[in-house]
């Protein structure tokens, strides 16, 4: 049990990317607990979980530190994998958020703030011609394993009684204990000089994880409920964005031109992934240009210490 003025926050994948930055972040304005499982943390306030064990450990937990708010960030998030392993995948990414959510209920835990991590990809494909951002009103047509069980995981996530804020993003970053990442594979391709493709017909609203923790911290202390897109308040395709890493770590890296047109199977990605955040930035500051939070984070992750152990 923790006892402290300060308001407990447990983070679900506390060892994973968004889990490692919530860290450094939010660490010093409130009681943290995160959780990790195979990434061990070497660090008091983490705690093994392993989701896939049974709903009494989820009690257990929650007794124990009775959380005021939870970031939940944990699940399968490889959206080839999920492919491979839906059963895995709707474990992990639904089946967790239902017994995280009667659990809740269980314990008397009615008044937490539940933070769902869901994912740009649950809108699916655009099918006219007029390209305009995503809107959370927008009807949700996931294309993937991965975005169909994201979308189901908001939905179990509303059945929580208390406040719940689900948050539709694409975050990227440096996560010290993996390199499964967007950001490292580039990062690591322009080191060895290996060549790489950048998608030039996919767009999206890349945040940074320390802008998106950022936006968190304010959610937590406004108690902003209700579903919101978060992303930069202008838009990149992938070829883009590997183009302006290239230039912000200055190594001159090769990239392959590519499209959907030149890949071979289902396409499961959807190519328009640009999200309209007006909803959420008439409440809290959220401008930001996604070049600017670029260089920002290269600039100040070593100060942070969120780069990959072998860099």
């Amino acid at each position: 049990m923790i006892n402290s003025v300060k308001k407990v926050i447990l983070v679900f994948g506390g060892s994973g990317l968004l889990g490692v930055h919530c860290h450094h972040l939010l660490k010093h304005n409130f009681e943290l607990i995160l959780t990790y499982n195979s990434n061990q943390i070497p660090s008091d306030n983490y705690v093994f979980f392993n989701a896939l064990n049974s709903s009494l450990e989820l009690d257990r937990l929650l007794v124990k530190y009775r959380p005021d708010i939870i970031i939940n960030a944990l699940g399968f998030v490889t959206v080839d994998g999920c492919e491979t392993s839906p059963e895995i995948a709707d474990r992990l990414n639904v089946g967790f958020v239902k017994d995280l959510v009667i659990s809740l209920k269980n314990n008397n835990l009615d008044g937490v703030h539940l933070i769902q991590i869901s994912s740009d990809s649950v809108y699916g494909q655009k099918k006219d011609n007029n390209i305009q951002p995503w809107t959370e009103m927008d009807p949700l047509e996931p294309m993937s394993v991965y975005a169909n069980t994201k979308m189901k995981s908001e939905a179990e996530a509303f059945n929580h009684s208390g406040p719940v804020s689900v948050l539709r993003v694409a975050f990227y970053g440096i996560n010290p204990y993996s390199k499964d990442s967007l950001l490292w594979f580039i990062i690591e391709n322009a080191i060895n000089n290996k060549k790489i493709d950048g998608w030039q017909n996919i767009y999206f609203s890349p945040i940074s994880a320390i802008a998106f923790v950022e936006k968190i911290q304010l959610i937590i202390e406004n108690t902003i409920t209700g579903t919101f897109n978060i992303g930069c308040s202008d838009s990149c395709n992938k070829f883009e964005f590997i183009e302006a890493v290239f230039e912000g770590i200055g190594h001159k890296g090769e990239i392959n031109p590519v499209s959907n047109n030149s890949f071979k199977g289902p396409i499961i990605r959807p190519e328009y992934s640009v999200l309209d955040s007006k909803k959420l930035s008439a409440i809290i500051p959220l401008e930001l240009g996604w070049r600017k939070d670029l260089n920002r984070y290269l600039k100040i992750k070593k100060t942070m210490k969120i780069t990959y152990k072998n860099l």
